[in-house]
């Protein structure tokens, strides 16, 4: 079994030393603009093809030991990542990989216990 990884070419990469095995996958999210006129007639365009989204939970018994959570804001902050400016590779345990974008959490993880820290980052499937 593999373990959750980050990585990108040019960048060193991230290994969590604990993690959520089975990240939850949402369902696309379909980007469209609505409007209804005086006359009740609806009218809808479509803006893109639907976004999936991927969430990882580093709760209670799989809370990110401050190694990890140090190195993630490095990996997130670095030059060629820049958190959602650019897309890297997401390695998952059954060693399975996706291109992905960071799309948020990093900053409302919490310290619940010396040496521990509690959040959910969400992936955009690229």
């Amino acid at each position: 079994m593999a373990a959750l990884m980050f990585s990108k070419s040019g960048v060193t990469p991230i290994v969590f030393s604990r993690g959520d095995a089975w990240p939850r996958a949402t369902p696309g999210d379909e980007r469209q603009t609505f409007s209804v006129s005086e006359g009740k007639t609806v009218r809808v365009a479509t803006l893109s093809l639907p976004e999936e989204f991927l969430i990882l939970d580093f709760r209670t018994e799989t809370a990110l030991p401050t190694a990890d959570y140090t190195n993630l804001g490095a990996f997130l902050k670095h030059a060629l990542i820049t958190f959602r400016a650019q897309s890297f590779t997401f390695t998952d345990f059954d060693a399975s990989t996706q291109t992905v974008r960071y799309w948020g959490g990093y900053y409302e993880f919490v310290q619940t216990t010396p040496g521990r820290y509690q959040g959910t980052l969400t992936l955009r499937r690229e």
